[in-house]
């Protein structure tokens, strides 16, 4: 048997929430409210304090959330889409008449078949200023992106993407576990506190991962190197991440640190997955 999870997972607004002890057991409308700060969200009505209003229910399949259902109807529309290969599709549901809930009201859907399927993988771990300027880059690139940080209104900042999973949760460390293999790790949290726990983790899996960077000076990498070293890694290892992280160009503005750490990531990506040659556009 599979252990149990110690937490709940919410995606709140396209931002993944990771809940943990007392509040775990909120009700859901107060932690909206209370602890998301979205006041305006629904009180649950008299009807058993279901829910069912105000939440979808999805699935985690390891690397993202999928089958986003509202009492297994949008899973068996999505169902019929693939197998129709359906582009987009709308739907007007009586939650009653058509769903059946008991509280009755409608729910609106656009449904849009969207397929994309990358190799390219990049953790990065903090949403501050550095990653506000590095994800954006990022996104241009055909990659999946998933952004750490236990700080809803840095990871409120960050721009909406369907490639980019955004997580709020104060157990980053322990999200290294959970990545998928070749994922290219970038670390740079609120300081060096943060940053060593998820350094650790991530070096003590080495294999698994195509590039760990951690930002920071040359005078912070000695230090890392320590602290790596106090937690058992070898020398051969010490030499097996980035810090300074990012190519030697540029000042140390975040946007000119953010296209150093992106050249460094894609000149790693081309010795991991080869260069691919693409055609020069014919000239007019």
């Amino acid at each position: 048997m599979s252990s149990m999870r110690n937490e709940i997972r919410l995606l709140i607004n396209g931002t993944e929430h990771r809940i943990h002890g007392d509040n775990a057991f909120l009700p859901l409308a107060q932690y909206l409210r209370y602890q998301v700060s979205l006041p305006g969200t629904k009180v649950v009505c008299a009807e058993g304090d279901c829910g069912a209003c105000t939440a979808l229910v999805a699935r985690w399949n390891k690397t993202s959330w999928s089958a986003f259902h509202i009492l297994n109807s949008c899973i068996q529309e999505a169902q019929k889409m693939i197998a129709s290969r359906q582009r987009h599709h709308f739907v007007d549901w009586n939650l009653q008449k058509d769903i059946g809930m008991t509280c009755g009201g409608v729910a609106s859907f656009l449904f849009e078949l969207v397929e994309h399927d990358s190799s390219f993988h990049i953790a990065v771990f903090g949403a501050g200023h550095i990653a506000q300027e590095v994800i954006p880059l990022l996104l241009k690139l055909d990659c999946r992106i998933t952004c750490f940080d236990p700080r809803p209104e840095w990871i409120q900042r960050l721009p909406s993407s369907r490639k980019l999973t955004a997580v709020c949760t104060n157990e980053m460390a322990a999200e290294v576990a959970r990545l998928p293999e070749k994922t290219f790790v970038a670390i740079m949290t609120m300081g060096h506190a943060t940053d060593v726990p998820i350094l650790i983790a991530a070096m003590k899996q080495r294999d698994r991962f195509s590039y760990v960077g951690n930002i920071g000076s040359r005078q912070k990498a000695l230090r890392l190197r320590k602290d790596l070293t106090d937690a058992g890694l070898s020398a051969a290892d010490l030499e097996r991440f980035h810090c300074p992280m990012g190519e030697d160009f540029g000042g140390n503005t975040p946007i000119e640190i953010a296209f150093s750490v992106v050249a460094q990531i894609l000149k790693t990506k081309d010795q991991v997955f080869g260069k691919k040659e693409e055609a020069a556009p014919a000239l007019a």
